[in-house]
């Protein structure tokens, strides 16, 4: 009905459903008389005390609590910040990337975890006896910013490193600003930039989806390049490198070729450049583009090492592949 709003709500409960499916409700549009605007979290409150038994979060409903956040017509939004309009259809699903616990509802417990372990707190070797005066711009820009960040986990859902499996080495985007946070505050006096890079600040690519999304408006790759620059400016470009998930494929292909190559053999990559190589096992969605890992180039002990700490204990590999690894990334 033209009236109406429909909503295509996902409905799964794992401790008895097979296979999630989609129930379908309809709801009567109704604005505040003044601005024309109802919200797809009013839509929900509606359907559910009407006829619904569906599972959601929420809080505020003024969008500061970030607790609403869903996926609406394939985007995450916030429910409460989101416009439903009147003869429209919508299809409401749960955060992308999070476990589902029931419907709407799902489990961001691991990535509560990243912000806790940031340490938000400002450090410092001794307690603060005076304040440090902040620019009112600065502030404004740039530090209040990231006080509003509502830990919605919307950047986590659209990372592709995130969404690829780098969660254990990538403190991911919004955690990520918890640190960034801190390294521009003037009373805090903890070595962020090294926080930073062991916490994966360089597996980040830029590519911008965590702006799109942001309600907070923070400028998360903006940050995210300054952290970087300052982490080169020290050397610690490689401190937190992981190899991403294709480094088997690439391990291999590297040392299939040297003995294809070595045996006089012909093959797909038998003689090719070991650049060809990678960028025939990389550049794919959530990896690393093969221009970056050849930024990865460094000295043969330095290389060695990396392959150890990083490379060995997340993927398998023979002796003959480190040595290619070794190989490849040395200067």
């Amino acid at each position: 009905m033209a009236d109406s709003i429909t909503l295509k709500i996902f409905r799964y409960d794992p401790s008895v459903d097979a296979e999630p499916h989609y129930e379908t409700y309809d709801v009567p549009f109704m604005d505040d008389g003044e601005t024309d605007f109802m919200s797809i979290l009013q839509c929900l409150s509606i359907a559910y005390d009407s006829c619904g038994d569906f599972t959601y979060d929420s809080n505020c409903a003024a969008g500061w609590c970030g607790r609403c956040t869903m996926m609406i017509n394939g985007r995450p939004r916030l429910a409460c910040w989101t416009k439903a309009e009147a003869g429209k259809t919508y299809t409401i699903e749960p955060l992308a990337g999070f476990p589902v616990i029931r419907d709407l509802i799902v489990d961001k417990r691991v990535t509560y975890e990243k912000y806790v372990n940031a340490v938000l707190e400002v450090q410092r070797a001794e307690p603060m006896q005076t304040l440090v005066n902040i620019d009112y711009d600065f502030f404004y820009n740039t530090l209040y910013k990231f006080n509003r960040c509502r830990e919605c986990m919307m950047c986590y859902s659209v990372c592709p490193k995130v969404q690829n499996g780098l969660t254990d080495s990538f403190i991911g985007p919004g955690a990520m600003m918890q640190i960034a946070m801190r390294y521009n505050d003037p009373n805090d006096e903890a070595d962020r930039v090294w926080q930073a890079a062991f916490s994966g600040v360089f597996e980040c690519d830029k590519c911008g989806k965590c702006n799109d999304v942001c309600p907070a408006t923070i400028d998360i790759v903006g940050q995210i390049a300054k952290l970087q620059a300052a982490g080169e400016a020290r050397g610690l470009g490689n401190c937190g490198a992981y190899i991403p998930p294709s480094a088997r494929a690439v391990a291999a292909a590297i040392a299939d070729a040297k003995a294809a190559a070595d045996a006089g053999e012909s093959g797909d990559t038998a003689g090719l450049p070991v650049e060809q190589i990678v960028k025939a096992s990389c550049d794919v969605d959530g990896c690393h583009s093969a221009s970056k890992v050849l930024e990865y180039r460094v000295d043969a002990e330095t290389a060695r090492q990396k392959v150890e700490t990083h490379v060995a204990p997340k993927v398998e590999l023979t002796e003959e592949q480190k040595e290619a690894f070794v190989e490849y990334f040395t200067k």
